[in-house]
C-alpha cells in the first residue's frame, strides 16, 4: 500500500474552527481523536463539491493522502487497522 500513499499529515486544533474542504480527486485514511471520545478511523469520500468541517480545540487528526483512483476495500482495510494506535495520543483505534 505504500506506493498508493502520496503523503502522511497530521494536525492538532488549537481552537474550535470551521474549515472548508475542497474536492481534489483524492481520498484520505483519517484517524481522528477528540477529547473525551473514542478515536475513530474513517475514509474520506470522493467529493463532488466543497463543504465545511467542524474541528474542536484539542482534536488531533492524522491522515494518509491516497493517490487519485486508488481502489479501497473498506472492510478489509478496517480489519487490518484494528489494534493500531494513534501516534500522538497513544490510544487504540
Amino acid at each position: 500500500m505504500h506506493n498508493t500513499i502520496l503523503e502522511k499529515w497530521q494536525y492538532k486544533a488549537k481552537k474550535n474552527s470551521k474549515n472548508i474542504v475542497i474536492p481534489d480527486g483524492c481520498r484520505d485514511i483519517l484517524f481522528w481523536a477528540s477529547k473525551g471520545q473514542t478515536p475513530r478511523c474513517t475514509i474520506t469520500s470522493l467529493d463532488e463539491k466543497s463543504y465545511f468541517a467542524a474541528i474542536n480545540a484539542g482534536d488531533y487528526l492524522q491522515g494518509f493522502r491516497l493517490k487519485a483512483g486508488t481502489i479501497i476495500k473498506q472492510q478489509q482495510l478496517f480489519s487490518s487497522l484494528k489494534g493500531l494506535e494513534c501516534e500522538h495520543e497513544h490510544r487504540n483505534f
